[in-house]
């Protein structure tokens, strides 16, 4: 598969077998149906920490999808595909670039500066209690 945006940021185009995702975030990927035909697992695993590798995914977790070509032999049977081992980690996909890089004009920020100041928000008061706008 090719992933094409991040977060709804486009990206130059990255093949890969398997990428990280965490929650909240989007991808959007292209991918090619060119495989003999078949029915096939799109497996997906929990990252649940930062450690082992892992491969106890049969594919017939809740947070999968079967990928079934028109015309399949046995459309019915369950696949027999093996999962790609992989290990989790707390990163993000790597080479990632965006298609369109703006660049922020830096003149106006002092070289050292450690705190960027914001317009600070303020409190509002609704239904007894206070939220920030």
């Amino acid at each position: 598969m090719t992933i094409v945006a991040n977060d709804f940021v486009p990206v130059n185009p990255v093949s890969v077998q398997h990428f990280p995702i965490a929650i909240g975030q989007r991808y959007d990927v292209i991918i090619e149906a060119n495989q003999a035909n078949s029915t096939y697992w799109l497996r997906t695993w929990p990252q649940v920490g930062c450690g082992p590798t892992h491969t106890s995914n049969d594919g017939t977790g809740t947070a999968n999808a079967l990928v079934k070509y028109a015309g399949a032999a046995n459309p019915d049977a369950i696949p027999t595909t093996t999962p790609v081992a992989w290990t989790a980690s707390c990163s993000d996909q790597a080479n990632m670039v965006p298609y369109l890089q703006l660049n922020v004009d830096s003149s106006g920020w002092p070289g050292n500066g450690t705190n960027m100041p914001v317009s600070a928000p303020f409190a509002v008061n609704t239904t007894g209690g206070n939220v920030f706008r």
